[in-house]
């Protein structure tokens, strides 16, 4: 049985998933339960940041020329913000699915 992915990897205790919100490649955290510094595995993060920021640059460009194009600038900003909204929910259900988290040395 494999184990959750967004667990301190020593302990196996549950990271708070509100955590994926703001993750970076920079990110350490300490495990509440037993007080190991872990970080995220920084291939899977700049993959779906990548992926992320492609898409949405890509769809941003689309609305950006509807808006021009149409000179309906209300429904392209409904649009943008409505994409931005999408972006976070769909980039923090990959972060939490696919991050694994990995120890930390004391000295860093």
């Amino acid at each position: 049985m494999e184990a959750d992915k967004f667990t301190c990897p020593i302990c196996g205790a549950p990271v708070p998933k509100r955590k994926a919100l703001l993750m970076t490649n920079f990110t350490k955290i300490r495990c509440k339960n037993c007080g190991t510094r872990i970080r995220p595995g920084r291939k899977v993060l700049s993959i779906i940041g990548g992926i992320g920021g492609g898409v949405g640059g890509g769809l941003c460009g689309l609305i950006g020329v509807y808006g021009i194009n149409s000179g309906n600038w209300v429904v392209a900003g409904a649009l943008f913000l409505l994409l931005i909204v999408l972006l976070v929910l769909v980039s923090s259900y990959f972060t939490v699915k696919f991050t694994k988290f990995i120890e930390l040395p004391e000295n860093v």
